[in-house]
């Protein structure tokens, strides 16, 4: 609380940190640009498994009735086996 206000104005700018960059680099790279290529692939990522989940609904609404319980992992006990659909009326 003794420091005059300059000296505190002067410690601040020394110690600021720059949200977009990881340090001070002599070519000017920074964070910022691997912070836009991360973004672009993880909703490269997220497009990729919405085609997967489409494809894959897809292929067993094509399938009809035959799909039903074929996908369930039977080496896990622990996923219930689920019987076929009846039909109720």
């Amino acid at each position: 609380a003794s420091d005059k206000l300059e000296l505190v104005l002067r410690k601040a700018r020394i110690v600021k940190w720059n949200v977009e960059s990881i340090g001070v680099s002599a070519n000017g790279f920074n964070a910022y640009f691997i912070f836009k290529v991360l973004m672009v692939a993880m909703v490269a990522f997220i497009f990729v498994q919405a085609i997967s989940f489409f494809c894959r609904s897809l292929a067993e609404l094509r399938e009809g009735e035959d799909s039903d319980g074929k996908y369930l992992d039977l080496d896990n006990p622990k996923q219930p086996v689920v019987p076929a659909a009846v039909d109720v009326k």
